[in-house]
């Protein structure tokens, strides 16, 4: 499966790019012989966790069909029986995510084109 980039993206947007995508391999999965029961989704941006859960709406145009799109993939996991969970984590404990991200980002940045 593709992964998104975009070279300069706003948080807010490479945020939902990787929950969209982390959704997309989690329904990938439903139909192979790996399947699961629960899905944990743990992100450090509050904003997004809280619109994703419905207490916050997105309000930004350009992430509203991403943001529908991410949750119909929920909708879609829960109506086959998988236990959905999203839910915040501050950032000084997901340090392991912004190193891997870091390093990922810099190899982008120093790969030819």
């Amino acid at each position: 499966m593709p992964f998104l980039y975009s070279p300069l993206p706003l948080p807010p947007t490479a945020e939902y790019h990787g929950l969209e995508t982390g959704l997309k391999v989690a329904q990938t999965l439903l139909s192979s012989a790996d399947s699961f029961s629960e899905l944990f989704v743990r992100g450090d941006s509050e904003l997004l966790v809280k619109q994703i859960n419905g207490v916050y709406r997105c309000k930004a145009e350009n992430l509203i069909p991403t943001y529908l799109n991410c949750r119909s993939i929920i909708k879609e996991l829960k109506s086959s029986g998988i236990k959905v969970k999203v839910e915040h984590v501050k950032r000084k404990f997901n340090s392991r995510a912004d190193e891997l991200a870091n390093k990922a980002m810099d190899a982008e940045e120093t790969s030819p084109n």
